[in-house]
């Protein structure tokens, strides 16, 4: 990517002049920091395949009109090289991984629940799958979106291992009882990818400052949400903050692993990355869960 047209993009969207430089990249685009004289101007968001940029205006637009915290705003869109950009507001703060002190992180930890939790009080009469379509249970829901990845999966031998459509499919029947539990919940809005990355916090006070990269928002459970707050360092704590303040139904360790597992699954697909240790630790883990729970 050149950086120069970049920059050119940028400038016209923002009236100014603009120096560009790599930020982070990430499983779905590559991220840029365009900064003029007085400090950063906007995030470049520069998406590796065509239709995610779509999706991100639209997540952003859905969590925005029901929001208590910061989420970037679009400035503007267009191409650069073939590529897909999206120019968004740059918003301060520090990964919370990063947060030393002890009540940094506890503040984060309650801020981050807080905003979460106002997503998921948020109702519908429908679960959605990540397609729009609309089921009357979340198991209908979810079964949809699992039988979507095992045909792509079938469909794509090439793109895993040749061991993998089976045992995937064979972890779901296993794991799929586990969703029972859960029919008698309301659908929630959701944000779809909030790991801890996903979020910024003042590096002093530890206080949320935005939420970012929305993945699919819509109506689901929110444990579909909470099962990425376990991804961050075991330092933070998000994970166990929610729980204790929002507890989940029996069962959700291991619908935790199922749900991580068919998560890596939509990566395969959307961001065209495989790792097979990767993918067979996250069988293996399930397995034993599955195994010590009679299933």
């Amino acid at each position: 990517m050149q950086m120069d047209a970049l920059a050119r993009f940028a400038e016209a969207l923002v009236a100014r002049p603009v120096a560009v430089a790599p930020l982070v990249e990430g499983f779905y685009a590559r991220l840029y920091l365009a900064s003029a004289a007085d400090g950063p101007v906007c995030v470049l968001k520069v998406f590796k395949q065509r239709g995610h940029r779509q999706t991100e205006i639209d997540a952003l637009a859905r969590l925005g009109a029901c929001s208590v915290a910061a989420l970037p705003r679009v400035i503007g869109q267009g191409s650069v090289e073939t590529h897909e950009v999206l120019a968004i507001s740059w918003l301060p703060g520090i990964n919370p991984d990063q947060l030393t002190e002890p009540t940094a992180r506890i503040r984060f930890n309650a801020d981050a629940t807080a905003a979460l939790a106002h997503w998921h009080g948020q109702s519908a009469a429908y679960f959605e799958d990540v397609d729009g379509a609309r089921y009357a249970t979340f198991t209908d829901a979810y079964a949809a979106f699992v039988a979507a990845r095992l045909a792509w999966l079938a469909a794509h031998p090439e793109k895993t291992a040749a061991w993998l459509p089976a045992a995937v499919a064979q972890a779901w029947r296993r794991a799929r009882p586990l969703l029972d539990t859960l029919a008698d919940d309301a659908p929630s809005l959701i944000h779809d990818d909030p790991h801890p990355g996903n979020f910024l916090a003042d590096a002093q006070t530890g206080a949320l400052t935005a939420v970012l990269d929305p993945g699919r928002s819509r109506f689901s459970h929110r444990e579909l949400d909470v099962f990425h707050l376990a991804d961050g360092g075991p330092q933070l704590g998000l994970y166990d903050a929610y729980l204790a303040r929002y507890p989940l139904h029996a069962g959700y360790a291991t619908r935790r692993l199922l749900f991580s597992l068919l998560d890596d699954v939509w990566h395969i697909e959307r961001a065209d990355w495989f790792d097979e240790a990767w993918m067979q630790r996250k069988l293996g883990a399930l397995d034993v869960a599955l195994t010590a729970a009679g299933r």
